[in-house]
Order: structure tokens, then sequence, then C-alpha cells
């Protein structure tokens, strides 16, 4: 029972730390990239609920797994996600008048990324599930990209 509870307190502070990022600027939001975000959630969350069934399933129990099963499995598949996400954003396209905005999301995106790809655990310790670029695209409007894999 402990490496239930062990596991599923990664899922929920996660969620809880990253549910209150970004706000409603009350843009409308384009409807492609409403449909990437949201298919680039499920799919992570797929993959997580996997990951965590094949982790709960091995045995793992003490809390110090939790932290490598953060590190090791629930980072990777984040940075495989948010690039993915990436690339669909910019095969859509940059809305005109609003590059510089999207831009300097995709940017964020993109390095953290880097960051997770080069040091996993201190993106892990900081609770950082690319905060930056999700509270960006709220400010733009795009509150399907603003939200974590958690609201979904």
């Amino acid at each position: 029972m402990r490496k239930v509870v062990c596991l599923a307190s990664v899922f929920l502070a996660l969620g809880g730390v990253t549910s209150g990022c970004g706000g409603d600027s009350g843009a409308e939001e384009p409807t492609v990239a409403k449909a990437v975000c949201a298919r680039q959630i499920r799919s992570m969350m797929a993959e997580l609920k996997d990951a965590y069934e094949r982790a709960r399933s091995s045995g793992t129990s003490a809390e110090e797994d939790a932290n490598e099963f953060e590190v090791t499995v629930l980072t990777p598949i984040l940075v495989k996600g948010v690039e993915t996400q990436i690339e669909d954003l910019r095969a859509i396209g940059l809305p005109e008048g609003d590059e510089d905005q999207i831009t300097a999301m995709l940017e964020s995106y993109e390095a953290w990324s880097e960051e997770a790809k080069a040091t996993p655990l201190k993106v892990v310790s900081a609770n950082n599930v690319y905060n930056e670029g999700r509270e960006m695209a709220g400010e733009y409007g795009l509150v399907e990209c603003e939200k974590s894999l958690f609201e979904a």
C-alpha cells in the first residue's frame, strides 16, 4: 500500500503545483492549437499512467524511489511530450502579428526541455513542469496549452 501512496503523491504534488499557473486572458483560442495541446496532454497522461502501473507492479515502495521515478520516468515522458507539442505548434505556423509572443513561448518550452534533459533532478526538485511556457500560453489565450497534464 505504501508504494501506491508514495507514487500517487508524486502525481498529486505535481498536479497541485502546476494547476495554478497562468491566467485566463479571455482571448479566443485557435482551434488547431487547442487540439494539439489537448492531444499531447492526453498522450503524456496515458504514458504516465502506464509507467505508474509498471512501477507499482514492480514493487516500487520507498519514498526515495518516488524521486527516482520522477527523474527517470516522468521527466523523459514530459520532455518527449513538450518536444512533440513544440513541433506540432510550429507546424501550424505563427499567427501574423503575434510572432514574437508565440516564438517566446516556444523558446520557453525548448529551454525547459533542455534543462530537464541536462538536470532532471533540478527540474523535479523545483516542481517545474514547463511552468513558464504554460503560463505564457495562458497569457496568450491558449488555455489548453496552459493546462498541466493533471488538469486534462
